[in-house]
């Protein structure tokens, strides 16, 4: 007897380290997120810094709601509210709505009881956008098939693991615009007066001109035609000198 409960106190060391490394053991090994994935044209995957972050697709009218409302989506209505006050992108909630863990919590296979995964993100077109749906395993976004989600154009009012930054406004841009302008050309042509004389008369004009020109380009437009009256009136001025000049000479018999 003695030398069995010798035997026992001998081993209680290993039997207690066997014992404490149980729940480690029964833990799932791999994290919540290990690889990309996508569902819908929306992604998660690792951003430069190597957090997961969700990258939604261009916003799209079919599959945004104003509110989760109605059988199934009605269902995402709270849980969405409760992530949106979260400051994380990511979140895992249960079905009283208590925060389980971002994108490297795991999901034990079997649980058996409701996930549901919320995530925020911008897109490309510069639209945030948030999601909800339900998930029974790891590296999802949803249990397969038409699993029910509800997808609204909002975003979190706080981030804090760097996906993306809240509150931004869509950027403004200035359309290019060419700023070739097409060449000046200068005619000069004869032209015959009613008396039969004969006068140079200049002018300007564009050639291939740019359709629809801006407000700006008219603005030079409009300068070319008063620079193009002045060389007319110009011209014409010319003409009477020239006619002064070339005018019949008469000559003087009385000398």
């Amino acid at each position: 007897m003695h030398s069995v409960l010798l035997s026992f106190l001998n081993a209680l060391p290993f039997l207690l380290s066997i014992l404490t490394t149980l729940p480690i053991l029964t833990t799932p090994a791999q994290a919540a997120f290990t690889a990309p994935i996508s569902r819908n044209g929306d992604y998660i995957e690792p951003n430069a810094e190597g957090t997961f972050c969700y990258y939604p697709k261009a916003l799209d009218p079919t599959s945004i709601d104003i509110a989760c409302l109605g059988d199934p989506k009605g269902d995402f209505a709270r849980v969405m509210e409760v992530h949106l006050n979260e400051t994380t992108t990511i979140n895992y909630f249960s079905a009283s709505l208590e925060r389980l863990g971002g994108p490297e919590w795991p999901v034990a296979l079997g649980e058996g009881r409701k996930i549901y995964l919320c995530v925020s993100g911008r897109a490309g077109d510069y639209t945030y956008q948030t999601m909800c749906t339900t998930v029974g395993r790891d590296n999802s976004l949803g249990n397969g098939g038409p699993s029910p989600y509800c997808k609204r154009e909002v975003g979190q009012r706080r981030v804090t693991d760097g996906c993306y930054i809240p509150n931004q406004p869509v950027p403004s841009f200035v359309a290019a615009t060419s700023t070739r302008r097409p060449a000046i050309v200068t005619v000069t042509r004869e032209v015959e007066g009613e008396d039969g004389r004969t006068s140079l008369v200049t002018s300007l004009s564009r050639s291939g001109a740019l359709p629809g020109a801006s407000q700006s380009s008219q603005t030079v437009e409009d300068g070319g035609s008063a620079i193009t009256s002045h060389l007319n009136k110009l011209a014409i001025l010319i003409s009477k000198l020239s006619e002064r000049h070339t005018s019949t000479y008469v000559p003087d018999n009385t000398l």
